[in-house]
């Protein structure tokens, strides 16, 4: 920018999600800092140089963990701290439970096609134990974190340019967290509430945030400093998604079931309920044949080659 205009220039950081691959943006994130404090000293931090913090799903755990304050008012995280956290945590996240009998096992694959793969708890506990009872307005730093509300289909985006005209989105820190990163059959949705600022409270249930806008730059509006303008800015092509979504939510949770415990249990058997969702034509030939039940296909025919042509005398 001009030299005039650069009071002008928005700096915003932008982690999509990826599960454990989260690692990749965290190493970046660390080398970034690393030569920041070679030029403004040890205390540089990646939330002094961004006005504007988005991320979703693992991109939104990175978010809230560059983004939340300590009890001196500094980043509760260094950046070289978040690769670390995913190399020590992941493998508790990510239980594998390898060990064990016949029985067990056959339990285990039972749980996984009827509900999440993992209960979340430690994951739960963990970002409460870290980020207690900070809120959004908190943050050091605004801060645009998509997720999706199983209750109204749509995008929420939690957003710090929004508090002002939507004070119900100003939830725990551990709460968006949990939500943005629970992604469907791995993690239970999340529920919780909040005060509405008029006296009542607002419900959630999250999902995670990638269903919706994966780049959670889409979710960044034109407002002064990059803010949200709320569920219709989370994605390109808004329409596609919503169709998609509704789709698949019918699919795997009755209408009666989709506050508290019915948005939890959402398991890879539902997603085969009533047998909507088939497996691709070619794929079923290939098990067909290989079990005998229809012919191999014939060998390719290799083409004749006609005989040279002989050169014509001079």
């Amino acid at each position: 920018a001009a030299e005039g205009d650069k009071s002008k220039v928005v700096t915003i950081l932008s982690i999509d999600g990826g599960g454990v691959r989260g690692i990749i943006p965290a190493t970046v994130l660390a080398f970034l800092e690393k030569e920041l404090q070679k030029l403004d000293g040890p205390d540089a931090r990646i939330a002094d140089y961004f006005d504007v913090v988005a991320g979703t799903s693992t991109g939104g755990l990175l978010t809230v963990m560059l983004a939340a304050p300590d009890k001196d008012g500094r980043p509760l995280f260094d950046a070289k701290d978040l690769a670390k956290f995913y190399i020590d945590e992941s493998p508790k996240i990510f239980p594998q439970n390898c060990r064990g009998s016949i029985f067990s096992k056959i339990g285990s694959a039972l749980a996984l096609a009827t509900g999440p793969k993992y209960d979340g708890k430690y994951l739960h506990s963990l970002l409460r134990r870290h980020l207690g009872d900070t809120k959004l307005d908190g943050a050091l730093t605004h801060v645009v974190i998509p997720a999706f509300d199983i209750a109204y289909l749509q995008p929420t985006i939690f957003s710090s340019f929004q508090l002002e005209n939507q004070p119900a989105k100003n939830a725990l820190l551990s709460d968006i967290a949990i939500g943005t990163s629970a992604a469907p059959t791995f993690f239970p949705a999340h529920y919780f509430e909040t005060n509405d600022g008029k006296g009542g409270t607002r419900a959630f249930n999250l999902i995670d945030g990638a269903v919706a806008a994966n780049n959670p730059v889409y979710s960044i509006g034109d407002e002064p400093g990059g803010g949200a303008h709320g569920p219709r800015r989370a994605a390109a092509g808004g329409q596609v998604i919503h169709s998609h979504l509704h789709r698949l939510w019918d699919i795997i949770a009755p209408k009666t079931q989709v506050q508290r415990q019915g948005c939890r249990q959402v398991g890879r058997l539902e997603l085969a309920h009533q047998g909507r969702l088939r497996p691709h034509p070619r794929h079923v030939q290939r098990r067909q044949r290989r079990h005998g039940r229809l012919p191999p296909l014939r060998p390719l025919r290799r083409p004749r080659l006609l005989p040279p042509v002989p050169a014509h005398p001079v």
